[in-house]
């Protein structure tokens, strides 16, 4: 089956979490552009072997790495005939299967926390402005998938925080003794903590 973009962004909203879009959506990325490799990187998640970040660090530097530099200025995809020759590359980057690169950001907050990249050997056609524009589309998806999945797990945080702290559960089950009848206590048993209390709440609330 040929892989589309509408088929990418339906997998982007189909993973369950980030390792889900390292496996499953970067192959079929590096599919859509007919490249060598392809991956998705989260900072906060990349390996923390000493040899690996050393790699690493020298691959991401801004100072080292013009692809680095004007997606961390600019929040968009690039790809490195924009802003270096294929002589200066082949310095910055000798791998052959690396010869063409392209990768975009994928943002958070008004940060870059990751980055979507695919690359090309030199027997292979360089990367134009329809994929720059393909990419651009797949990192604004993302980055859009990432705030949501993001602030999700912040909010399941805070609310497992409130039930420990807030809401324990000797005083959530006199306070629902003291103020329910038996039937409404029995109907909200199965639930714990701060949902508990928004269900009860919301059961006063009921015209």
């Amino acid at each position: 089956m040929t892989v589309s973009l509408k088929l990418l962004f339906e997998e982007i909203y189909q993973a369950k979490d980030e390792d889900d879009l390292r496996s499953h959506l970067a192959p079929k990325i590096g599919e859509y552009f007919v490249a060598k490799r392809s991956g998705i990187f989260f900072f906060d998640r990349l390996p923390a072997e000493q040899t690996l970040q050393k790699v690493l660090n020298i691959a991401l530097s801004l100072e080292h790495n013009p692809i680095a530099r004007y997606i961390a200025e600019r929040h968009t995809p690039v790809h490195e005939g924009l802003v270096t020759t294929p002589k200066a590359w082949k310095l910055i980057c000798p791998r052959p299967d690396h010869w063409h690169v392209m990768a975009g950001p994928i943002v958070n907050r008004a940060q870059v926390v990751g980055s979507v990249g695919c690359t090309r050997e030199k027997s292979m056609p360089a990367f134009d402005t329809q994929d720059l524009a393909d990419l651009s589309a797949i990192c604004l998806h993302l980055s859009a998938w990432t705030a949501s999945v993001r602030f999700t797990q912040i909010s399941i945080s805070f609310i497992n925080y409130t039930e420990r702290f807030l809401f324990p559960k000797p005083f959530i089950e006199n306070s629902l003794t003291q103020i329910f009848p038996l039937q409404v206590r029995l109907k909200y048993k199965p639930l714990t903590g701060f949902k508990l209390v928004l269900l009860a709440i919301a059961h006063l609330l009921k015209p």
